[in-house]
Order: C-alpha cells, then sequence, then structure tokens
C-alpha cells in the first residue's frame, strides 16, 4: 500500500483516520481541502491550476489522499492502490460536523490552512445533507463503478475505521 484515497462526505472523519492510517504506515497526508481552501493559492477560482496540482502530487508515489473534488476523481481512483469510502447515513455526517464545529471554533484544523475558521453555512449544510441523494448518481459512484473490488474498500459505520486500522 502506497498510494491511498479516502472518499465521503464531509464530518465522518476522513481526516482523522488520514492522519492515524498515516501514524501507521509513515505515508505522507496530502489533504486537498487545505489547498483549496487556501485563499492565497487561487485555486478556488481557477481549475486548471486546481487539477494540475492535483494530477502533480498524484504523481508522487506515496501518499494518503484526504478529499472528494468530481474534476479528478477518476484519475484519483486509478492511481490509487487502496480506496477508502466512509458511507455511513446522513445523520452521522451532521453530528460529526456539529463536533467539529464546536471543538474547532477557535482554532484551526490541522487539515485546513491556517487561519482558517469553521464554518456552518447553508451552502455546505445542503452540500452535506444532499451527498448521500447525489452520490448513485454523480461522478463518485460512476469512477467507483469501474474501480477493481479488490481495491475498494468501504466503511459503513464508525467501528470500521477502527477495524481495519487494528487488523492492520
Amino acid at each position: 500500500m502506497q498510494r491511498v484515497l479516502i472518499l465521503g462526505s464531509p464530518g465522518l472523519g476522513k481526516s482523522t483516520f488520514a492522519r492515524k492510517l498515516s501514524a501507521k504506515t509513515g505515508l505522507p497526508i496530502i489533504y486537498l481541502d487545505r489547498y483549496y481552501n487556501d485563499s492565497s493559492l487561487g485555486y478556488e477560482h481557477d481549475i486548471n491550476a486546481w487539477e494540475d496540482m492535483i494530477h502533480t502530487r498524484m504523481r508522487e508515489k506515496r501518499w494518503i489522499m484526504d478529499g472528494n473534488y468530481s474534476s479528478t476523481i477518476t484519475e484519483r481512483i486509478e492511481r490509487a492502490d487502496i480506496v477508502i469510502l466512509f458511507d455511513y447515513p446522513r445523520w452521522r455526517a451532521f453530528l460529526g460536523l456539529l463536533r467539529r464545529r464546536i471543538e474547532y471554533h477557535t482554532a484551526t484544523r490541522v487539515d485546513m490552512p491556517d487561519g482558517w475558521r469553521e464554518r456552518f453555512g447553508w451552502k455546505f449544510t445542503k452540500y452535506v445533507w444532499s451527498y448521500s441523494r447525489r452520490f448513485p448518481t454523480g461522478k463518485l459512484a460512476a469512477a467507483l463503478r469501474v474501480c477493481p473490488a479488490e481495491k475498494l474498500v468501504v466503511f459503513r459505520s464508525p467501528k470500521d475505521p477502527k477495524e481495519y486500522l487494528s487488523a492492520m
């Protein structure tokens, strides 16, 4: 295992899992949210530069890549050795977002750019709420349908990532 892609709705613990997996494997983490939300980099307004950065990072030999971003999902799934999908009910995502909002209301998460402040606005809330509804017809589902079964790991409850790490 040299390249691990972690996908799923916000609020389910993907970044926390990435840190724990990195501690066990020594693989470096690429937090896509950190890059995308860093206004000094301008990726939010320049899709070509954003995709170029992702493609550059994908070519590295070893990584754990945390983040959805559908424009490059097919290539990242193809490049990954293991694809981990957090597929929990959306109410769990909302609990995770609420917990995250409380925990980081005055601090910056390690997976976000310096100075980032946790937000819980309508647009983001709608994105999380509709994530599971969009999933069956979206780019991620289409890409996962062609992902070889032996490289796809699906977590359906919070105990699954714990068991996965324990089994390593």
